[in-house]
């Protein structure tokens, strides 16, 4: 159970990543790609360093939507969610749901949630279901 110090720096940081991010999208790509990337308890900046890299790498899409800008709040949601992992992944999943059932969208999620998956290049069984829960909340079971 988180304190209640934790519970209000998850709020705060969700309270940012809210206001600061405004498009669906990249809220959706962000979210999914931190709830995998933190699901084993760590996240080590190697990860970060490799989901920024690959999304510019791999999908141009992914890369045209600036999420770079977006960093110091990518972590400060991921620390939400270490602290707060309830709530985080909750908040994650709401985020990633809002996206709806555009192919083109969920193309893009899933595409991040995986990059998670790669970023430290190894695969735990927890990152594995956290992407199963994202197929699931995008309709892609």
């Amino acid at each position: 159970m988180p304190t209640d110090e934790q519970a209000a720096y998850a709020s705060a940081a969700w309270q940012r990543f809210d206001k600061e991010i405004n498009d669906e999208l990249a809220r959706a790509v962000l979210s999914a790609f931190a709830l995998v990337a933190v699901v084993d308890g760590d996240l080590a900046e190697s990860e970060i360093d490799g989901f920024f890299a690959l999304m510019q790498e791999r999908h141009e899409s992914l890369a045209d939507l600036g999420i770079e800008q977006y960093e110091h709040v990518f972590r400060d949601i991921c620390g939400a969610i270490m602290s707060h992992p309830e709530a985080g992944t909750d908040k994650a999943l709401a985020n990633i749901a809002a996206v709806g059932e555009s192919p083109e969208q969920v193309e893009l999620v899933l595409t991040a949630a995986q990059i998670a998956l790669q970023a430290d290049e190894r695969e735990q069984a927890s990152e594995a279901e956290a992407l199963t829960l994202i197929r699931q909340v995008l309709g892609q079971d």
